[in-house]
This record gives C-alpha cells, sequence and structure tokens, in this order.
C-alpha cells in the first residue's frame, strides 16, 4: 500500500487493508520517513514535518487534498495502528543509503548511548529500539515496511 501520508484518515484505509487480509497474510506499506535524523533536525529547527502548504497550493493543486502530504506518520504512530489492526512488523526496509547521513552519525550514536544508559522501562515508553533502527534515523526518503497479519487484533478481536 502506498500513499497512506496523502490520505485524510489514513488509521481507516490501515484497518480495512487488514480486515481483508488473512492471516498470517504480508502487507507491505511503503511511507515517507519522518523518523529519519534529517527530518527530526529540521522539525527541531523550522517546526514542520512537510512543507507548509497554503490555499493557493490547494487551489492550483486541483482543490484536492490528495495532492498534498496530509497524515505525516511517524514510526511511533504506525507501529501504534500496525498493532491495534492485528499487523506486526516483519522487516523495514529503507530506500536509499544517503551519503549526507554520515555527517549526523555522531549525533545518532549519541542518541544511542543515551537510550542505552536509559532505563528499560523509558526505552519502552520512548520506544527506542524501533526509533533508533538504522533503517529508520539513518534511512532514505522512503521506509517501507513489511507486516504479517496475526490471528487476531490487539485489542482483543478476532477475524
Amino acid at each position: 500500500m502506498d500513499g497512506l501520508e496523502h490520505m485524510t484518515d489514513p488509521y481507516t484505509a490501515v484497518a480495512e487493508f487488514a480486515r481483508v487480509l488473512k492471516p498470517g497474510g504480508i502487507g507491505v506499506f511503503s511511507i515517507p520517513n519522518y523518523s529519519n535524523i534529517e527530518k527530526r533536525f529540521k522539525f527541531f529547527w523550522k517546526g514542520y514535518l512537510t512543507k507548509p502548504k497554503r490555499l493557493e497550493d490547494f487551489r492550483a493543486g486541483g482543490a484536492n487534498l490528495f495532492n498534498f502530504h496530509n497524515s505525516p506518520l511517524t514510526i511511533t504512530l504506525l507501529d501504534l495502528m500496525f498493532a491495534i489492526n492485528g499487523l506486526e512488523i516483519a522487516a523495514i526496509l529503507r530506500d536509499q543509503f544517503k551519503v549526507k547521513q554520515v555527517l549526523w552519525r555522531p549525533l545518532v550514536l549519541i542518541m544511542k548511548l543515551a537510550a542505552a544508559c536509559a532505563s528499560a522501562e523509558s526505552r519502552r515508553r520512548h520506544a527506542s529500539d524501533l526509533t533508533l533502527r538504522d533503517e529508520v534515523i539513518l534511512g532514505g526518503n522512503t521506509l517501507i515496511f513489511i507486516t504479517r497479519k496475526t490471528a487476531g487484533t490487539a485489542g482483543g478481536q478476532t477475524d
């Protein structure tokens, strides 16, 4: 599934995808990597995850919201959406290695060391094992999630 970030309700789209997927079935999701170190720094510095859009942009785009990234989904939100709908992440792949990511490695190392020194509860609460994976934090512009449908959803409902 590609284009979740263009949807006004990506949660419903993931729920429907999971509903029609058989237990044990594989789902593939391609999402912009809003969790890499460059995007994190851009958010810290500029205060946004996607380029700001104005009403003029909307009108010039044919007055269609699907021409924009309406739902910038971070890795922790995706993980929650998948878990709620009985999809477990089997693998995370990056589309490319960005050479300039090498410049961020010292900061990433400090972040990983800080997480390693934190308590297990803190690491769990902040999802450090997920957010600091090399594929994510040093990933390219796109993340590819390979998911597997479990027998039931996290909410206790069964198919």
